[in-house]
Formats: structure tokens, C-alpha cells, sequence
């Protein structure tokens, strides 16, 4: 007799059980060391974990094989003969590139480990290694970004490129009201806050006008380098470079380069203007559509209900979910409105448009709750926020996880008076897989519920080992920037005012920065 077929369903079993071992074996080999040490033996493990290693890092791994290549060609066939600490050195600095590519080290800790070893092993003075922290180029750019910070603080650019990109109906046309503001304001700003800053309104201007976040957000990142190459301030390396220049004018008088802020400006703008050209044209063909889930890259994501209320003043007030931004938040669901009078909108549409006074309930993780807190004129819809004593700007979101032993397991919330007792808001409560939808008065906390908290910076360093809490963590980024006018107009003219200072050559960029910076 022949074999008898296997029947489908016995088939689509044992394909999931092999996926499910697969993904096992996954998160095995992507465990701490240790943990494969112990069960499989040492080299074993060396074996998996390389194997691991060169598997999802195989562009690193040939980037550093041809780097190998390349220093050694270049030694036998460029260079004099060079002993072992001109071996060494390139070898160091190759690693370096590769352990800043892959991120799994903090950048500070690979750049101080490349700088110890090549001290270690002599092949610079101590006095040399430590040069860097001299060069007055250096300290400008540390002193701007405090510059900066202040600006990013005072949120004045956000409502600026909210009007700006406005509601494009092509991609072009929202990538070039973007690029070209953010390219001049990189021009006398640092980088690296602008694009911290940018992001979430890039993405939340993306999802407005239904275009893909990825393919604002590279062309934006790149228009910020091709800015920062328009003047001295752009950029931290022509800061260094013009250090370095004057440094070398005091050592030769003969070989002194000036290089006022608008000296590199000739070579910089027509680089400027290709660059943008270029990305409008091709930035749709190159870049990919990527859609990312914050829930998928997670490992057991805390997922919270969230009520916030719409004030009269928010700049979303009349807009639809869909022109809000609201529709398609990464790993965030709006579940309902409830109007001012009561009404609730169970099934809420794209085309469903928001007023003052709405109570918006979302279910979702913390990191895009986060990023609801930070929109102006939404707030948690609870009326033990309001009794905080601080500033909104002032208060950040703390996750604090119910002990088992303590004193409020057992309480409701209102019952608990937690407001009052450490000058914390509750706005929302994980409890295990369940959506805790309850008023928050009403909840009946238990141990092991995680909670959401408004407070002020003092909390923490206050109640991280009070014993009602097994845990105290601070939520990244939840502190809301200043939203009242004088202090953006203040921000912009400071800023200004150190650009003009150091233009007329009145004072030098780091001193000018110094003062703006206290200021």
C-alpha cells in the first residue's frame, strides 16, 4: 500500500511548531552569554554566538574586513616602513568605527577606550590625548547645544513648521516646504538638537497628510548636514576646523586662515541647493515606505488607557482625526470621544472632527502616550492634574509599579488620596494583558499594578525606595516644552542676537554663545 497522505491540518501543525522552535532557538542564541554558557558549554557557545553575530552583522563584518584589507595595502605600499604603534593605531580606530556603526556601546565610552589604549601603549603623549578638550571649537559646540536646548525648550519651532508644511497634497511639495527652512536654520544651529526636535512633528505632519514618515525624515536629516555646511555655526567640525586654524596661526604667523561665520558660504549654498534638488527628485524612488510598530518591538509592550482632554486653546481644535494626526499612531488606538455634553463616539472615522472639550480615550503603549502628552492643549483628563503645584513644562510621566506588602493595595485611587500624599497624578493603570477602563477614581489598585504617574523631577529621587513602590522609572522624554509666547520670542531673540554678535566680530562665537547660554 502506499503512503497515506498527511492531511493539511497535521501540515500547518507541524509548520508552527518548526516556527515556534525556530524562534526559540532565535531568542536563545540572542540571550546574555552566560545564560548560553550554561547550557550548551563554552565553546559552544563562542560557536553560536559568533555565528549570531556575523549572521545579523555581516555588513559590519565586511566593512571591517575590507578596512584590514585596505591598512594593510595602503602600509606596505604608501607609507615608509612602520613599526607596531602604526599598526596599532589604525587598528584601534578601525574598531572604534565598527563599535560606533553597530550602537550597542554608549559613543563616549568607545571614543574614551579608543583614546586610553593608544595612551596605554604610548603611541601619543597624555598631553596630546587630552588636546581635544582644549580647543576652544570643542567647547563652542558644548555651549551651543545649551543654546539650543533653550530653543527646543520653548517648543517655537514646532507651531512654525506645523504652519509650513501645512496640508500638502503631493510628497515634492511637503519636502521642499520642509527642507528649505530646516536647512537655514541648521545653518546657525547645531544638528543634532534640530532633528531631535523635528521628529515628532515630522511625524505627526506625515501622518496628517498620509505620506510615509520614512521619506520625510531621511531628506530631512540629510537637508541638516548640507545646512550645517553653509556656515562656520553649522556644523561642529568646521567649529573644530577653524580652532584648529587659529591655533596654527599663533604657532606660524605666516600660515594664518580667516574664516568669519559666512566664509565657507560660497562653497557651502551651491552644495546647499544640488543636495535639495537632488533628494526632490530621487527621494521618492530611492526611499522606502516603512511603517514601524512600536507594540512588534517590544517585548511585552505596557499597554495603557488614556484619557485626555482637548482644551479650547489646542491647536487641534476643529481639525479631523485624520488632519490631527490621530489616526494612525504607531502602537495607539483611539477607542472613543466623549463630547462636553456627554455624547460618546464609540466608532470613531478618519473624517470625525474634534472640539474643545472632548475627552479623546486611547489604548496603547507608553512610548506613543508619550507623545500625546507632548502635543500642546491635550492633557490628562483627570482633575487631580490641575491640583499639582507645578508648571506643565515642569512635570514629566513616571511609571511606578504597586509592591505586594503595600499600604495601598486593596484602596481605590480616590481612597488612597495619592495626589495628596506624593504630589502625583495618576492618569492611567497597566494591570497584566487587561485595558483598565474604569474611572480613575474608581480603580481598586492591586500589587503588581503599574501605574502612570504626572508629577515633578523631585519624585523620584524621593519615593525610589519608598516600599509602597517595587519599581520607579522615569518615562523618556515626557516633559512637556513651554508653550506660552514671551519666552519663544525671548528664546529667538537671544539666539539671534548671539549670531549677530559673533558676525560683527564684537565677540568671539564661544564667549557669545557662553552668555546666550546663561541667558
Amino acid at each position: 500500500m502506499g503512503a497515506q497522505p498527511v492531511p493539511t491540518s497535521a501540515r500547518k501543525t507541524k509548520s508552527i511548531s518548526v516556527d515556534e522552535d525556530e524562534h526559540r532557538v532565535l531568542d536563545f542564541n540572542r540571550g546574555p552569554f552566560w545564560v548560553v554558557v550554561k547550557e550548551v558549554g563554552f565553546g559552544e557557545a563562542v560557536r553560536r554566538k559568533s555565528l549570531f553575530w556575523a549572521r545579523h552583522n555581516w555588513g559590519i563584518l565586511l566593512f571591517l574586513v575590507l578596512g584590514v584589507i585596505a591598512f594593510i595595502l595602503l602600509g606596505l605600499l604608501a607609507f615608509e616602513p612602520l613599526d607596531w604603534h602604526g599598526w596599532f593605531v589604525p587598528t584601534v580606530l578601525l574598531l572604534l568605527l565598527v563599535a560606533l556603526v553597530q550602537g550597542s556601546i554608549p559613543t563616549h565610552v568607545c571614543m574614551l577606550a579608543a583614546v586610553t589604549s593608544i595612551m596605554v601603549v604610548k603611541a601619543i603623549d597624555p598631553e596630546d590625548g587630552l588636546t581635544g578638550f582644549g580647543n576652544k571649537g570643542v567647547a563652542a559646540v558644548a555651549v551651543l547645544f545649551i543654546v539650543a536646548e533653550g530653543i527646543q525648550r520653548t517648543s517655537v519651532l514646532q507651531p512654525v513648521f506645523r504652519f509650513v508644511l501645512g496640508k500638502p497634497k503631493r510628497l515634492w511639495v511637503a519636502q521642499l516646504w520642509l527642507l528649505v527652512p530646516v536647512a537655514i536654520i541648521s545653518a546657525f544651529l547645531n544638528n543634532t538638537p534640530i532633528v531631535a526636535m523635528m521628529i515628532p512633528v515630522i511625524q505627526k505632519g506625515a501622518r496628517r497628510a498620509g505620506f510615509s514618515a520614512s521619506k520625510l525624515l531621511m531628506p530631512m536629516n540629510n537637508a541638516t548636514l548640507l545646512g550645517g555646511t553653509v556656515t562656520i555655526l553649522g556644523t561642529s567640525t568646521n567649529l573644530v576646523v577653524v580652532a584648529l586654524a587659529s591655533q596654527t596661526c599663533k604657532e606660524d604667523s605666516t600660515q594664518c586662515l580667516n574664516f568669519p561665520i559666512f566664509g565657507v558660504t560660497k562653497v557651502g549654498f551651491p552644495l546647499l541647493v544640488i543636495g535639495l534638488i537632488y533628494m526632490l527628485l530621487a527621494s521618492n524612488y530611492l526611499i522606502k515606505d516603512r511603517t514601524e510598530n512600536v507594540a512588534s518591538l517590544i517585548k511585552n509592550p505596557r499597554e495603557y488607557t488614556v484619557a485626555l482632554l482637548v482644551q479650547e486653546r489646542s491647536p487641534i481644535v476643529g481639525e479631523t482625526i485624520q488632519e490631527a494626526g490621530l489616526r494612525q499612531l504607531t502602537g495607539l488606538f483611539l477607542v472613543e470621544i466623549t463630547r462636553e455634553d456627554g455624547e460618546v463616539v464609540p466608532a470613531v472615522s478618519p473624517e470625525t472632527r474634534i472640539f474643545g472639550g472632548d475627552i479623546l480615550l486611547f489604548a496603547g503603549v507608553v512610548e506613543t502616550v508619550t507623545e500625546l502628552y507632548l502635543i500642546p492643549g491635550l492633557v490628562p483628563a483627570t482633575a487631580q492634574t490641575d491640583k499639582i503645584k507645578l508648571e506643565r513644562h515642569r512635570r514629566i510621566l513616571v511609571e511606578v509599579v504597586i509592591s505586594p506588602s503595600s499600604r495601598l493595595h486593596g484602596l481605590s485611587v480616590k481612597e488612597s488620596k495619592f495626589r495628596s500624599k506624593f504630589d502625583a497624578a495618576i492618569i492611567a493603570v497597566h494591570r497584566g494583558g487587561e485595558h483598565v477602563r474604569e474611572k480613575i477614581g474608581d480603580i481598586i489598585l492591586r500589587g503588581g499594578d503599574t501605574l502612570l504617574i504626572e508629577t515633578g523631577d523631585r519624585f523620584v529621587p524621593r519615593y525610589s525606595k519608598d516600599p509602597n513602590f517595587a519599581l520607579v522609572a522615569v518615562v523618556a522624554g515626557s516633559q512637556p516644552p513651554r508653550e506660552d509666547v514671551p519666552h519663544m520670542v525671548i528664546s529667538v531673540c537671544i539666539a539671534v542676537a548671539m549670531i549677530a554678535v559673533a558676525k560683527s566680530e564684537v565677540l568671539e562665537l564661544l564667549p557669545a554663545a557662553g552668555v546666550a547660554s546663561f541667558l
